[in-house]
């Protein structure tokens, strides 16, 4: 397998990362950029119901995104820029289908919701999103 080399981030961060913007979409590798579209379009939004589903469903396509772009090897700064291009699409996309987050119910804080809560939020969009892609 072919590996990276080494990039110093502390001197040249990739872009989309810190206050780096990201790279424009016309910019973004278009067979990792349709990937992610693709995805994108099959959220399982019906089953967001409170800001808990709706930050592990985003993290779940964070997630998506980066295994993406290192499946398809991209540069750092494609992968990241990817990564925060799909989490914005996917921000979008849950805000017009669940109108305004304030809206949603608000949880405990999250040191009163116990890890297994929090793990299985994360799972249940995992295996909804199963067969969806990488």
């Amino acid at each position: 397998m072919f590996r990276r080399p080494h990039r110093d981030w502390s001197i040249d961060p990739p872009v989309g990362t810190g206050n780096r913007p990201a790279l424009p979409i016309y910019e973004l590798d278009p067979v990792a950029w349709n990937a992610l579209v693709s995805r994108a379009s099959q959220l399982p939004v019906e089953h967001v119901h409170d800001l808990l589903d709706f930050a592990a469903l985003n993290h779940e396509e964070f997630l998506a995104a980066l295994r993406i772009g290192r499946v398809l090897n991209v540069d750092d700064d494609q992968l990241f820029s990817l990564a925060r291009r799909h989490s914005e699409n996917v921000h979008e996309k849950l805000r017009a289908q669940i109108g305004r987050l304030d809206g949603l119910s608000r949880p405990a804080t999250r040191s009163q919701i116990p890890i297994s809560t929090l793990l299985w939020r994360r799972w249940k969009f995992r295996i909804l999103m199963r067969g969806i892609g990488p």
